[in-house]
């Protein structure tokens, strides 16, 4: 098993549907300062993180943790994220840093 940690920058708006189970599920793609080739993942978050992130924004700043699973079928990978942070730069509104985060 292959598990991941990254900070990474958000592509687009989140996704979000249910799955068949009526659980809350959000996709949505990321990328990582690679240099001159920067690293894209699509990430598959369920139930609380899901809901985490489906408050994020293009351009937000995350970390991600999760294990990475591959589709040999389609050639693809993706990773299922069992934690999500938010990380925040820059002045906040009451001159403090925040971050929120959840885990499974």
């Amino acid at each position: 098993m292959n598990n991941l940690t990254m900070t990474a920058t958000i592509l687009g708006k989140p996704q979000t549907s249910q799955t068949h189970e009526k659980a809350l599920r959000a996709r949505f793609t990321v990328e990582s300062d690679g240099g001159e080739l920067p690293l894209r993942f699509l990430i598959l978050a369920y139930g609380h993180q899901a809901q985490t992130a489906s408050e994020l924004q293009d351009g937000d700043e995350v970390m991600v943790s999760g294990r990475m699973v591959v589709n040999a079928g389609t050639r693809t990978m993706a990773i299922i994220c069992n934690a999500l942070e938010f990380l925040f730069e820059g002045e906040q509104a009451n001159g403090a840093e925040q971050n929120s985060s959840t885990e499974t």
